[in-house]
């Protein structure tokens, strides 16, 4: 059962020393950081560690998709999307699942998967055939992207 309002996720503000986490229920957290920025936060226990994980950023309009991994794909969820993650990974982790660990492993398999198809010979040309003069900067482009992503969800864990 949540706590929070749509109107209270709106309408917080930041403590100017420090974070603000305000509880909905399910380990569920809205942070508010010094400088304004809402994020959600899930924090649980699992084999006797406590985990705090960062699904995303806070956005009244929410993901656009059908799923939870196209809502964390996209990084900013709604109270009701967040409350969805919330839920469906407490059902997880009762089911003797680490719904963090598993998401990224799935994360870390789709960034090895789309660095190996980079590094494969035929895939550079194509990509430069169809780039023109750009398919290095492309190529750049996509390994920056990789690299934040890991960099972000590495940033969250801690």
């Amino acid at each position: 059962m949540g706590k929070l309002a749509a109107a209270t996720c709106e309408t917080a503000k930041p403590d100017p020393k420090r974070d603000r986490l305000l509880g909905d229920g399910d380990g569920l957290f809205l942070r508010v950081r010094p400088h304004g920025t809402k994020t959600w936060v899930i924090e649980y226990e699992f084999h006797a560690t406590r985990t705090k994980y960062t699904i995303g950023g806070y956005s009244r309009d929410g993901a656009p998709g059908e799923s939870i991994s196209d809502w964390l794909r996209h990084g900013q969820q709604s109270l009701t999307q967040a409350r969805s993650i919330a839920g469906t990974w407490k059902a997880a982790r009762r089911a003797r699942h680490d719904p963090a660990a598993e998401w990224e492993a799935l994360l870390s398999r789709e960034r090895e998967a789309a660095a190996a198809k980079l590094a494969t010979p035929g895939s550079r040309a194509k990509t430069a055939d169809r780039a023109g003069s750009c398919g290095s900067r492309k190529l750049i482009c996509v390994n920056l992207a990789l690299i934040f992503t890991s960099r972000s969800h590495a940033a969250s864990l801690r």
